[in-house]
């Protein structure tokens, strides 16, 4: 839903739990222009009310999926725009490190611009074009699951298999 969270922020002062769960272009073609301006809007209003809850947020889970309907000729970009989203707007305020003073579990599935190794030879999982790593941002107290598949996709719940 857009227009929800970002009049929410600030206003939450005691949240510990938060699930934020899309579907998410996969390329250019899967939304039009219009809906394409509004998934931007989305994961910018997201980002918003993030930041508001860090004082007291403990759980996280951000969840992405694909668009089950099935085309001929898709082929997957080199970075989905749902995923450029993600690392443009919600990666930075996660990772801004410091800031989360209850955390203790964040989940980010459905992202697929990570890589497994930092370039660094740690073995960390960071973003593909380097911008680091949550778990390191997070620290040793925080469990950080990230996995490059979402559980659930579209809005009908219907599962990967």
């Amino acid at each position: 839903m857009q227009n929800l969270l970002g009049a929410l922020a600030g206003k939450c002062p005691s949240l510990t739990s938060l699930h934020l769960r899309k579907v998410g272009a996969r390329d250019q073609f899967d939304f039009t222009p219009a809906c394409s301006s509004k998934e931007n809007d989305i994961y910018a209003e997201w980002a918003i009310f993030l930041a508001s809850v860090k004082p007291t947020l403990q759980s996280l889970t951000f969840e992405q999926g694909e668009r089950l309907l099935r085309r001929a000729d898709w082929v997957q970009p080199p970075v989905r725009p749902m995923d450029a989203l993600f690392g443009a707007r919600i990666f930075p305020v996660l990772a801004r490190a410091g800031r989360w003073p209850g955390m203790k579990k964040v989940v980010v599935r459905g992202v697929q611009m990570w890589e497994e190794d930092d370039g660094q030879g740690t073995g960390e999982v960071a973003l593909v074009d380097g911008r680091g790593d949550l778990r390191s941002a997070f620290g040793y107290g925080v469990r950080v699951v990230m996995k490059r598949r979402a559980r659930e996709a579209d809005h009908l719940g219907m599962g990967y298999g």
